[in-house]
């Protein structure tokens, strides 16, 4: 089960989350869900970093990606990560919904 959590901050902004799993749907190599799920956080990744320049704000290891934005000052900075990590979060929920005994999406 891939299971990702989306944090929010008191003011309903996004200030992180955490994707963790493996879907188990298909043998390594040829799960399409675990490939959906990995090429979507991936590339939130790289526009938190290419895009909005949010650079070190997430850890990867086999099965998990967490990421955390930092205090940012610049507010066009700040604006571009929530749009990532809505469209991301929008994503994930959709293969949720297909998906559902695959993939869950948590929110705190």
């Amino acid at each position: 089960m891939i299971t990702a959590t989306l944090k929010f901050a008191d003011n309903g902004l996004y200030w992180g989350f955490k994707v963790k799993g493996h879907s188990g749907s298909a043998p390594k190599g040829r799960d399409i869900i675990c490939a959906a799920v990995s090429a979507i956080v991936q590339t939130a990744l790289i526009g938190l970093d290419e895009v909005a320049l949010i650079k070190d704000s997430y850890v990867i290891s086999d099965g998990l990606v967490e990421c955390s934005l930092p205090d940012v000052s610049d507010n066009d900075s700040m604006c571009k990560a929530q749009v990532i990590i809505k469209v991301m979060h929008l994503s994930l929920l959709s293969i949720a919904e297909q998906y559902h005994d695959f993939v869950r999406i948590n929110e705190e």
